[in-house]
């Protein structure tokens, strides 16, 4: 990926505002470790297929300050150059109003006061998807405005899976308790020292749920509605009981979640890995159903 100057031709910050990655008076720079996930950038961030997409706003202010349409995450997302020792790390370079590396961003509106950034990706097998997000206080007494340094490299966290707790089953259906671990959901989650507060940044999830013959993907357009909401509030996310039935033959269900953020003015545009309930031809055998009882990140 190459690196070059661009002048914005339109923006909503005057005077320019900028946010980046790096202390250089203390020479700290915090890297995104992409070996995880599909590095590279989506070409249709409004309609994601699976590559790298990224969303920037004023928290609280949604509507009034956010990225749009011109201010892609290659605007402000750049690969370390081979001689700096975060390489092949990625790191925050971005400018709203002003020239600065890459593509020119033009954002809407001028967030103020605080920024939340979120950048979500795929795994490799496209069977997960990831993020990680962040929130900063404007600083007035520094040369940069928003500052995403907390002296640790970031690595981006799966979008936390439902995972079953419990079920009861019955001739041809099955009544599931999920949940979603506390650690699951903060683990994409990297505190400022200007911003802590993980639940000033993640606020909830959404779970969807598709019946078919194959998981239907992590955009999470492809799963229709969502069946629940549920708010996160800095402890494990308990899911509303779920009952799913395999009346018809062939077709399992698949349960994923989606993260909320900011008082769910933004939802993750991927969802996580699916939970599958499988079905077979012989429910009249509560046996033959199999659900995913294990949760990741606790033992």
């Amino acid at each position: 990926m190459s690196l070059r100057r661009g002048v914005f031709r339109r923006a909503g910050c005057s005077p320019a505002r900028t946010f980046i990655g790096y202390d250089l008076d203390n020479v700290v720079y915090t890297y995104l470790d992409l070996s995880t996930v599909r590095a590279e950038f989506d070409p249709n961030p409004a309609a994601p297929t699976g590559g790298m997409i990224g969303r920037l706003w004023q928290g609280n202010n949604r509507t009034a300050a956010n990225e749009g349409t011109g201010c892609l995450l290659q605007s402000w997302l750049f690969q370390s150059a081979p001689e700096y020792p975060g390489y092949p790390g990625y790191y925050v370079n971005g400018g709203l109003g002003g020239a600065t590396l890459g593509d020119p961003c033009n954002n809407v509106g001028c967030p103020a006061g605080n920024m939340i950034i979120l950048v979500e990706a795929t795994s490799l097998d496209g069977k997960g998807a990831y993020f990680a997000a962040s929130r900063s206080i404007e600083t007035t007494d520094r040369p940069n405005n928003y500052y995403y340094v907390d002296g640790v490299n970031w690595t981006l966290a799966p979008i936390p899976k439902p995972f079953v707790v419990n079920s009861s089953r019955g001739t041809g259906t099955t009544t599931l308790s999920m949940n979603v671990l506390d650690e699951a959901v903060r683990a994409g989650f990297h505190a400022m020292p200007s911003f802590p507060e993980v639940t000033g940044v993640i606020s909830g999830m959404k779970i969807y749920k598709y019946q078919g013959v194959a998981d239907p993907g992590r955009a999470r357009m492809a799963w229709g509605t969502a069946i629940a909401t549920v708010p996160y509030t800095g402890a494990d996310v308990p899911i509303p009981e779920q009952t799913t039935d395999c009346v018809i033959e062939g077709l399992d269900t698949f349960y994923a979640a989606g993260l909320l953020f900011d008082n769910g003015a933004v939802e993750s545009d991927y969802v996580s890995a699916a939970t599958q309930v499988a079905c077979s031809g012989a429910l009249a055998n509560p046996g033959q159903k199999k659900v995913d009882r294990k949760a990741k990140g606790r033992k």
